[in-house]
């Protein structure tokens, strides 16, 4: 139990909706929206994107994404390979590419930043080098816009 100000717990209903009761306040994109609540869609679509933004010029080249699923977790496990401190010294590539996958699956998660219910996922990225050692990590659920929502939301499913 939270004594914190405008902190209150919300036990979730039986028909797999969120009910907030009153509006809140989360971090979204309109690919939340489009995309099925399951982690593997979710996975999929971010690797989808990657390759669109690759395609165009606006991800690194020689870097490549592998997700791995962790359903009981709420968690995706993103590894970038292909760049490493020898070939990205300044880590200038490394960081655009997990900045960049990371702001993509901000707008597929569900951010509740009330704290009344936790994210669709948590993200945990290393960048490996080729002996598949980390050099640069990020960990976190996502990063957006901000927009009040005042309806029952649906929950993710595994």
């Amino acid at each position: 139990m939270h004594d914190e100000p405008g902190y209150r717990d919300v036990p979730p209903p039986a028909d797999g909706t969120i009910s907030l009761g009153e509006p809140g306040l989360f971090i979204t994109g309109a690919d939340q929206l489009e995309v099925a609540h399951t982690l593997p869609a979710i996975a999929a679509r971010l690797l989808h994107e990657v390759g669109e933004l690759r395609d165009l010029g606006e991800f690194p080249a020689q870097a490549s994404v592998r997700v791995d699923i962790k359903s009981d977790q709420d968690q995706l496990d993103i590894t970038l390979e292909g760049l490493s401190p020898e070939s990205d010294p300044d880590r200038v590539s490394t960081m655009t590419a997990l900045r960049t996958v990371f702001e993509l699956a901000g707008h597929l998660n569900l951010i509740d930043v009330t704290g009344r219910r936790p994210p669709w996922f948590t993200l945990h990225m290393l960048a490996v080098d080729r002996a598949g050692r980390p050099y640069a990590g990020l960990v976190g659920t996502g990063m957006g816009d901000i927009h009040p929502a005042d309806n029952d939301l649906p929950r993710r499913r595994t």
